[in-house]
């Protein structure tokens, strides 16, 4: 599958710019970085497995490669940006990974940390508008694939909520929630 290449050159990328210990234009980190989240090719693999039709299409030639949605995309822009949203604040990793905060801040010197989350908040709200219009424009691709590509986006936000509680605070929040006290039945 294409996406398995896909995901094995954006990690090549990233690593030349960290051995280069050049920092990307925000653009080109954000464009390498959709693919390096993975959720394209999780996303990908969804696709194929819930049936989408691709009888007339080849998977041996790079011509007649399938067409993924642009649905998948988006969810995994989404799902890097509200990652990037705390990778600075909340991860202590060795060595440089960036986030494209950390992009945006350089390119735009004079720029406060709380401008670029802003900014980032900002892109996640074009996205969602972009994702709901695709869901809500007439396309072949089954309602049931993009229900799960809106639920995956969802969840993101849930996962990588970095507002007052760090990590997955928020989701086990809603798990406690859902939890049932045998004490009280």
């Amino acid at each position: 599958m294409l996406q398995w290449a896909n995901l094995c050159n954006a990690f090549l990328v990233e690593f030349q710019w960290n051995a280069s210990g050049k920092l990307p234009k925000a653009d080109d980190y954000l464009k390498n970085a959709i693919i390096t989240s993975g959720a394209p090719l999780v996303l990908a693999h969804l696709f194929f497995l819930m049936g989408q039709n691709i009888a007339n299409q080849s998977m041996d030639s790079e011509k007649e490669q399938v067409q993924l949605p642009n649905t998948i995309f988006l969810v995994a822009e989404i799902l890097r940006l509200w990652d990037d949203l705390g990778c600075a604040q909340d991860e202590n990793q060795e060595g440089y990974d960036g986030s494209y905060v950390e992009c945006y801040l350089r390119e735009n010197q004079g720029s406060s940390y709380q401008s670029a989350r802003e900014h980032v908040m900002e892109l996640i709200s074009k996205l969602w508008k972009l994702l709901n219009k695709e869901c809500l424009s007439p396309c072949p691709i089954s309602a049931p694939f993009l229900e799960a590509c809106v639920n995956a986006a969802k969840m993101v936000s849930l996962m990588y909520n970095y507002e007052d509680k760090h990590g997955l605070g928020l989701l086990q929040d809603y798990m406690k929630s859902f939890s049932c006290d045998h004490e009280t039945l």
